[in-house]
């Protein structure tokens, strides 16, 4: 379940990567129908990769470093990994990439974040 609700906050924020990368590469929104088409292209490509790649990679993730000094470290590594590796194989473009590595990031920082908030209780 705790994957799941990483899954929706994932796809949350992947309506912020356009603004990020608008801000990087200055590209054109009217090709997309504005911000929100964008955004709404993103989490239609995106939620269907983090469902068949991203949640395994982060159940991988979890096995691979269980008990491991540095937990966090690995986990980040090869979240990050993952996502990177996954968009140049699928999209063969750094823009491509740059965002699967993003997103990697922020479903590593979030799965970590309720990692923490479990053991604080």
């Amino acid at each position: 379940m705790k994957k799941f609700w990483t899954f929706l906050i994932t796809m949350g924020s992947l309506f912020l990567v356009p603004y990020l990368m608008y801000s990087i590469d200055g590209q054109s929104w009217e090709l997309y129908g504005g911000p929100a088409g964008l955004a709404l292209m993103y989490v239609m490509i995106g939620g269907p990769i983090i469902l068949l790649f991203g949640i395994p990679v982060s159940l991988l993730s979890d096995y691979v470093t269980r008990g491991k000094p540095l937990r966090w470290l690995w986990a980040m590594l090869i979240h990050t990994f993952g996502g990177v590796l996954f968009s140049l194989v699928l999209f063969h473009s750094l823009y491509f990439v740059i965002i699967g590595g993003i997103v990697a990031f922020v479903f590593w920082s979030t799965d970590e974040g309720f990692k923490w908030y479990e053991r604080s209780k």
